[in-house]
């Protein structure tokens, strides 16, 4: 066998140091710099990432705090707006209530007065018709000499 032959020990020995040396050269200079690199960046990048969510975080607890001033500030205007249609709506109604009420008050004293003249009239008409019937009672007495009830007449003039 001769890798045991001893003749051949020291080109091996050799070999293997050139080898390892070559090795340890190409991994410490060349590749593990690479990694050193390449794993700053991704320290970097996680850094940078954490920091950026870290900022949204703050944005976001911003953003809440600001929308809810405004959901608060646009309730309170909400209120407001209600408080002042209410107002309105209040003096509105009261004004045509009033309105309403005045224009009711004339026609019922305009219907007043027309009932007052239809019920004078009536009246009178009513007293034109006791004149007449008693008139006539009169004038059938004098004429007949004999007397008529009122109802007759009354009856005769229907």
């Amino acid at each position: 066998m001769p890798q045991l032959d001893t003749t051949y020990f020291i080109s091996q020995i050799f070999w293997l140091t050139i080898l390892f040396a070559v090795f340890y050269i190409v991994v410490r200079f060349l590749i593990v710099p690479k990694l050193n690199l390449i794993l700053s960046a991704r320290a970097n990048i996680t850094n940078d990432s954490e920091s950026f969510v870290n900022i949204v975080e703050l944005e976001i607890t911003q953003m809440k705090i600001d929308a809810k001033k405004k959901a608060e500030a646009t309730d309170a205007l909400i209120k407001r707006l209600e408080d002042e249609a209410a107002a309105k709506y209040d003096l509105y109604s009261k004004d045509l209530l009033f309105k309403l009420q005045k224009k009711l008050d004339k026609d019922l004293g305009d219907a007043t007065k027309e009932a007052e003249k239809l019920i004078m009239k009536n009246l009178q008409s009513e007293e034109m018709n006791h004149l007449v019937v008693a008139s006539s009672k009169n004038m059938i007495f004098q004429l007949t000499n004999s007397e008529i009830s009122i109802q007759e007449l009354k009856n005769l003039m229907k």
